[in-house]
């Protein structure tokens, strides 16, 4: 078998094993419910280690620019480009795939929501 073929076969099987994650999140200010970003990683992380394959994602670049909200108040919008290298354990064989995110936040935490964006979506 071709190892790119393994490699797919393997994401395949995670793909099978992992159909939806609850909402166990909750926004109360906007009132929505969300996915975790922690029950994203634990459950898609185990498989992808059940199944032989290493997810290693990588901040290629990004950009923060400072805005002003409508009430004055200073915010943070990051932006990032990341490199989502999925590796087979089995055979070496890898694939890329190039990925964005976005954040924003009123101090120091828009470039890892940034980073959170890009890795759970």
């Amino acid at each position: 078998m071709d190892d790119k073929a393994k490699l797919f076969g393997k994401l395949a099987a995670v793909m099978g094993e992992v159909r939806s994650l609850a909402k166990t999140g909750r926004n109360t200010y906007d009132k929505y419910n969300y996915v975790e970003a922690d029950v994203i990683s634990a459950t898609i992380g185990a498989q992808l280690a059940d199944n032989g394959i290493a997810f290693l994602p990588t901040v290629m670049e990004y950009s923060t620019e400072e805005f002003a909200t409508k009430s004055g108040a200073t915010n943070y919008h990051t932006t990032v480009h990341m490199q989502m290298v999925f590796a087979c354990t089995e055979t070496g064989e890898t694939w890329v795939s190039d990925w964005y995110g976005e954040g924003n936040d009123r101090s120091d935490k828009s470039i890892n929501k940034a980073i959170v964006s890009a890795v759970k979506y």
